[in-house]
């Protein structure tokens, strides 16, 4: 299968969660600097990557961000010399600094046990490393968390003419 890392797909990848999003007022952009990378592999894997970063944004945004604030998703796909990269940030204030190096640990929850199981971000991690030979970090930022996915260039890029 061949994923193309543009657009296209992850507003496919989105519309699982339109409703959800528009229903909350959760504003999402997306900024692709080339559309005409491609990554091979299993798509839907790579979907469900998206989704529980993205999910968990959202979560976190409905959670932690009042009513009166904005609140924003942003996604930015791009390539550096031996990458592509795929940079998922929100508002929601960020993970508290004890807990940013647990994040991908199994079972490792900061939500409520009837909420999370401890086991999105510690699946994204595992199909990135072992599908994708790639990795996947998370820091915070002045507005909230920031996922940053890369995959290697060149195991994995397809730039059509």
């Amino acid at each position: 299968m061949v994923l193309g890392a543009k657009v296209k797909h992850i507003n496919q990848t989105l519309l699982v969660l339109k409703h959800n999003f528009r229903h909350n007022k959760i504003k999402i952009t997306k900024e692709i600097i080339d559309s005409k990378l491609f990554i091979f592999g299993d798509t839907q894997k790579f979907s469900l990557v998206l989704l529980n970063i993205i999910s968990n944004s959202k979560d976190f945004l409905l959670l932690n961000k009042k009513e009166e604030l904005k609140k924003w998703i942003k996604i930015k796909v791009y390539k550096n010399e031996n990458y592509i990269c795929i940079e998922i940030e929100d508002n929601a204030g960020g993970i508290k600094e004890e807990d940013l190096e647990k994040v991908f640990d199994i079972y490792f929850t900061t939500k409520h046990q009837s909420q999370g199981t401890g086991l999105g971000l510690y699946i994204s991690y595992e199909i990135i490393k072992k599908y994708f030979k790639g990795d996947i970090k998370v820091k915070n930022t002045k507005f909230g968390a920031l996922f940053t996915i890369k995959i290697p260039v060149s195991m994995r890029l397809n730039i059509n003419p």
